[in-house]
């Protein structure tokens, strides 16, 4: 009980971040006068409280949540990035001097906003594999979601369901490795999963990938032997050769005349 609450204390951007994401939604589904600008205002308070309460956490190395997050100060500084740029994007930002966004709902735009900033510092700083992948995949569906902002656009959505096509491919692989580093350390936690590949990966940690093709497996027979080495060519079947031997002991050696075939190398199945 007393890890959650630590580490909450050192959590305070993300919260911050949720809890202004929740506000926005609430505010934009009461429909009210001037909750555009009430949306601005709460988003661009937010974003600068999490800007603050990154800078206030410091140099300071430790994990958060059992180790499912790393809180170091190469996180923190990705941190004053993503926030930073989401700060500069939203303050910039004008739906009244665009001609596609002009009367769209701009909550929708500060909620999406705000939930791909929580997303891009929990993937900052993940430190497990499971977070790695869930924070990835907040990204990405955040971002389906605002390449289709334009609802009544057909180019919009054209390029959202391409998107969403390549994601779920791209993702589908992801998790494909995923699962290999898994099988190989035996862990999901980056630092285990380090450690275990810089030590050496041992028999026991090997994978081994059967065939799944269906066809059987092929071994090389043996060849068969060469015959003894004589003038060409050869002389008709039944006659004495050079080296004292009948070429009825050879018989495959006669079945074309003027060939001789070497040795064989078939494969058995």
């Amino acid at each position: 009980m007393n890890e959650p609450l630590r580490s909450l204390h050192r959590f305070w951007p993300e919260v911050v971040l949720t809890v202004g994401l929740l506000l926005v939604v609430l505010i934009d589904t009461i429909r009210a006068r001037g909750r555009d600008v009430a949306n601005w205002l709460l988003t661009m308070a937010t974003l600068a409280a999490a800007f603050v309460l990154s800078v206030r956490l410091g140099a300071q190395s430790s994990g958060l949540f059992e180790g499912m997050l790393a809180l170091d100060p190469i996180g923190i500084f990705f941190k004053l990035i993503l926030i930073g740029s989401s700060l500069l994007v939203v303050g910039a930002f004008r739906f009244d001097g665009s001609r596609e966004l002009r009367g769209l709902g701009q909550g929708e735009f500060y909620a999406l906003m705000l939930a791909v900033t929580l997303s891009n510092l929990l993937m900052a700083a993940a430190n497990d594999l499971a977070m790695l992948y869930l924070s990835l995949e907040m990204v990405s569906i955040t971002s389906y979601v605002m390449v289709a902002y334009l609802k009544g656009d057909r180019l919009s959505n054209e390029a959202s369901l391409k998107y969403i096509l390549f994601g779920a491919v791209s993702t589908g692989a992801m998790l494909y490795g995923l699962s290999l580093l898994y099988g190989m350390t035996g862990s999901t936690s980056l630092p285990e999963i380090r450690q275990v590949l810089a030590s050496g990966l041992t028999d026991a940690n090997r994978l081994t990938v059967p065939s799944t093709s269906g066809a059987p497996t092929c071994t090389r027979a043996r060849p068969r032997p060469s015959p003894p080495s004589c003038p060409w060519p050869p002389r008709r079947p039944g006659s004495r050769s050079c080296c004292g031997s009948s070429s009825a002991a050879w018989p495959w050696r006669a079945r074309e005349p003027g060939i001789w075939p070497g040795p064989s190398t078939g494969r058995t199945c």
